[in-house]
C-alpha cells in the first residue's frame, strides 16, 4: 500500500510537469484510440499523462476493455497510468502495423494484468504494476526498474553500447518477471565490440525472481561480433541473467603457452 500511495502522489504533481492530462471514457463505444470522443482531454499526444479507470464507464461489462490503437504510425505519448478503482481488465491491441511508445512512466495500479499486444518501445526507466507483453518490445538502453509481476512471451530487444550503457531489468523487492516464450535479442543496432573482462548484467533478479527461462530464451546468434580475439561467455545467463566478454580459447593457449616459455627461459637463466 505505502508503494502505491507513493506512486499516487507522483501522478498527482504530474500536471505541474508540463503534461496535459486525458482520461479514457470509450464514449464512442468503439474501443478506437484515435476516436477523439473516448477521451476527456483529446486523443493522446507525446505531451500526454494518460489515464485509465472505470469511473465514467456506464458499464463495467465487458470485463476485458479492449483499446485499438490505430493511427497508422509510431503512437508516442506522455505517460500511461491504469488507475487502482477501475473494474477492467484493459488490452491494447494494433488495428494493423501500430506500435505505442511511453516516454515516461508505464503505472498500473489496479490488481489486474494490463495486455499490451502490439509493438511496444520503453522510453523511461520504470514498469510499476502488473504488465503483460505480448508483441515484441524494444527496450533499448533503458536501464528499466520493475515492480509487481511483468511479462514477456515475444522478442524482446535490447541494446548494448558499452558495459556501462545497455539495455537490462532490474527487479525491485518482490517484484516477478516471466520470460516464458520470450527470446531476448541483441538489437542489430548495437555499437559494441568487446573489452575482455566486461559483464552485461542484463536481467538482475537479485531482489525479485524470475520464470520461464532456459537455454533458448537468449538468441546467441543476435550478440554483437567481438574483436581483438574475444568472445561472449553465455554460461551464466540461465542463472542469474549475465553476460561476460572474455578471450576465445585459442587465445588463452597461445598465451598459456607464451607465459610457460618465459617461465621455463628465466629458470635456465637462474640455473
Amino acid at each position: 500500500m505505502k508503494k502505491k500511495l507513493a506512486l499516487a502522489i507522483v501522478l498527482a504533481i504530474t500536471p505541474s510537469l508540463g503534461f496535459s492530462q486525458t482520461a479514457w471514457t470509450d464514449g464512442g463505444a468503439d474501443g478506437i484510440w484515435t476516436n477523439v470522443s473516448n477521451w476527456t482531454g483529446g486523443v493522446p499526444t507525446t505531451t500526454s499523462s494518460v489515464f485509465f479507470d472505470g469511473g465514467s464507464f456506464p458499464d463495467p461489462d465487458p470485463i476485458t476493455h479492449v483499446i485499438v490503437v490505430n493511427d497508422g504510425t509510431p503512437t508516442t505519448i506522455g505517460s500511461l497510468t491504469v488507475n487502482a478503482t477501475t473494474p477492467y481488465l484493459f488490452s491494447f491491441v494494433s488495428g494493423g502495423s501500430d506500435t505505442l511508445r511511453v516516454n515516461g512512466g508505464l503505472t498500473n495500479l489496479s490488481a489486474n494484468s494490463v495486455s499490451i499486444q502490439l509493438e511496444y518501445t520503453f522510453g523511461s526507466n520504470t514498469v510499476n504494476g502488473p504488465f503483460s507483453f505480448a508483441s515484441i518490445v524494444n527496450t533499448g538502453t533503458q536501464n528499466v526498474s520493475v515492480t509487481d509481476a511483468v511479462s514477456f512471451t515475444n522478442n524482446l530487444f535490447l541494446t548494448l553500447t558499452n558495459n556501462s550503457t545497455y539495455g537490462r531489468y532490474g527487479l525491485n523487492a518482490g517484484a516477478s518477471l516471466g520470460l516464458a516464450g520470450a527470446v531476448v535479442k541483441i538489437d542489430p543496432s548495437s555499437t559494441y565490440t568487446g573489452v575482455s573482462g566486461d559483464v552485461f548484467q542484463l536481467f538482475n533478479t537479485s531482489a525479485g525472481s524470475w520464470s520461464g527461462v532456459s537455454n533458448s530464451t537468449l538468441d546467441v546468434s543476435s550478440l554483437p561480433a567481438l574483436s581483438g580475439g574475444l568472445t561472449w561467455n553465455t554460461s551464466a545467463f540461465t542463472t542469474n541473467g549475465s553476460l561476460s566478454v572474455v578471450p576465445e580459447p585459442t587465445t588463452w593457449l597461445l598465451l598459456s603457452a607464451g607465459l610457460t616459455a618465459i617461465a621455463v627461459f628465466r629458470r635456465r637463466q637462474q640455473s
